[in-house]
Formats: structure tokens, C-alpha cells, sequence
């Protein structure tokens, strides 16, 4: 192909549309959204030669800078646990609002799974949202495992899911049963995020938000497990991630395309890292979905609500 040509909505669409089917794996489906962004940059002159030897070969390839494994942070354990990246990838996610309310973020019915724990995408064709700090809870057959830092990024509340890699995913989780309950008071989360200049080099964190107290959202996590009375069923069968939103915490504008935003959730006073779990992705810039004729009818009310 010449660039022209693979760029032309036909050939990008019918791409765009037999990589990302559900029936594919998320990591597939993932680097072929890579793929795919990274074509749509070169310039027109210029030659692409495909070697097509079947979709599940032709984009099955794992990105060098790609997480392979959530890393489990036990203090009290001799050897460190791991879990597959792409064995989490498809967990359900649910948002427990300051409020009370429990949402899960729809990852069927035509949506994907938008789960990604090295990029979060932004389309080029809508504006920025808004990022509010969390505590993820790794809850499995009703019971929490694992604690972690979690990012809601939406407007308003609303467009949770916008398409693959718009839900970050913490890397770095802590072991629920190696603190003590009241030991979580000691916990902070901190959201910051930095910036590559034109010599690609890594500016320092800049903090944007900070929560000094993470024991409001275990209890509140608790609270949702043990005594709320319309528990969806579902929650209480296999593993599923609850993003428990931070109350008080102002919400703040996503950083720019290029930039890094990084949540840690550590000791007060802790600046080493060695005991934290940490969600940390770049933000890269994908196609507009408003323009395209194979967008999913249910991605059209976000790229439809001019509000």
C-alpha cells in the first residue's frame, strides 16, 4: 500500500472493524489499535508493505514497553506474587460513587473491554476529561484481596468506557490481608503527572491531587460488600475490580497527549516506592470516532454529546 491508500477510511475501517470484534483477545485487540494509530502518522508518500498471515499472526505481538504482569506487593512474603496482565485485562469494573451508588462500566453489548494498565487513549475529536483519585478493591467471590490505586476518568460521570485503553488499570497492587485494618489510615494516594520535552527526556512529577487518608474508602468498600441489600448478584461470583471514588476530592482535567499521570498508593512519608501499589500510563492520541462510518452504535452517544 501507499500510505494514502491504507489511511482511506475504507481500508482503515475494514481493519478497524475485524480487529476489534469481541470474539479477538483483549491484548490482540489492543496492538492492533497500535498498529493502526501508529499508521495513520506517516506521511502520505510513504510505502507500507503488510505480511498477512492471518489476523490472530499478523497483530498478536506484545509492544516492548508492554507490562506483562501485576505486580502483588506482600510485605510479610518471602517471594513476591504475580498475576498475568492479560488474565485481569477483562474483569469487570464497577465505580462505587461518593454517593453510594454502584456502576458497573459496561463492557458488553457492543462496548469493549476497555481496561489498560500501560496507555490510557484519548480521540483527537474529544475534549479532555476529568480525572478523579480512587482505591481499587480486587474483590473475588465477594471478599477483598487486594487493594490498589484506581483513576476515573469520564465527564462528569458519564462515557466511562470509550473505547479500548480509556479505563487505566493499576500494575502495582497491594495484599489486603498483610495490613492490619487499622494500619490503612497510615495509606495515602497521591495523582501526579509529568511531561517528555522536545529532547525526550522525562520532566519531574508534578502532584495534582492528593488523598492523606485511604480509610473512608476500606470502609466504605466493606460497607458495600457486607450490608448494602441490592448487591448485583454477579459481584459476589469470580473476580471484579471497584473503583471506590475519594469524597472531598476535587476532580481535575486530564493532562495532554504525550504527558504521564501516575496514582500511588503508599505509607505517609514513604517516598521509596518499595511498598506501593502504583497505576502509571501515558496518554497517546487515537483516530476520531465522529468522522468514521463503522463506529459501534453504542459509542455514538459519546462522540454525539456536544455537552
Amino acid at each position: 500500500f501507499s500510505a494514502k491508500e491504507f489511511q482511506s477510511e475504507q481500508v482503515m475501517g475494514y481493519l478497524l472493524t475485524t480487529t476489534t470484534r469481541p470474539s479477538l483477545s483483549h491484548l490482540f485487540r489492543q496492538n492492533a489499535m497500535k498498529f493502526l494509530n501508529a499508521m495513520t502518522t506517516l506521511p502520505l508518500t510513504s510505502s507500507i508493505l503488510v505480511f498477512y498471515f492471518g489476523l490472530e499472526g499478523a497483530f498478536a505481538f506484545s509492544a516492548p514497553e508492554s507490562r506483562q504482569f501485576i505486580q502483588i506487593r506482600n510485605p510479610l512474603a518471602f517471594q513476591q506474587q504475580q498475576l498475568p496482565s492479560s488474565f485481569v485485562s477483562s474483569w469487570p469494573t464497577w465505580v462505587l460513587e461518593t454517593n453510594g451508588d454502584l456502576n458497573k462500566i459496561p463492557d458488553t453489548d457492543g462496548f469493549v473491554s476497555p481496561a489498560s494498565i500501560d496507555e490510557m487513549w484519548q480521540p483527537v475529536d474529544l475534549r479532555q476529561p476529568e480525572l478523579r483519585v480512587g482505591l481499587g478493591l480486587h474483590v473475588r467471590n465477594g471478599m477483598i484481596r487486594h487493594v490498589l490505586p484506581a483513576l476515573d476518568v469520564s465527564f462528569d460521570g458519564n462515557h466511562r468506557n470509550r473505547g479500548l485503553c480509556s479505563v487505566p488499570r493499576a500494575h502495582s497492587w497491594l495484599e489486603f490481608g498483610a495490613f492490619s485494618y487499622d494500619n490503612w489510615n497510615d495509606f495515602e494516594l497521591v495523582l501526579a503527572t509529568r511531561k517528555k520535552d522536545d529532547d525526550n527526556e522525562t520532566s519531574e512529577w508534578t502532584r495534582l491531587s492528593v488523598c492523606d487518608s485511604i480509610q473512608e474508602c476500606i470502609d466504605s468498600g466493606v460497607a458495600l460488600l457486607t450490608e448494602k441489600e441490592d448487591l448485583p448478584e454477579d459481584l459476589g461470583d469470580g473476580s471484579h475490580l471497584v473503583h471506590v471514588l475519594v469524597s472531598g476530592v476535587v476532580p481535575v482535567e486530564c493532562p495532554k497527549v504525550g504527558s504521564e499521570v501516575r496514582v500511588m498508593l503508599k505509607e505517609k512519608g514513604d517516598e521509596s516506592g518499595e511498598v506501593a501499589g502504583t497505576l502509571q500510563v501515558k496518554i497517546s492520541s487515537t483516530m476520531a470516532g465522529s468522522a468514521s462510518e463503522y463506529l459501534p452504535n453504542a459509542y455514538k452517544p459519546l462522540f454525539e454529546d456536544e455537552s
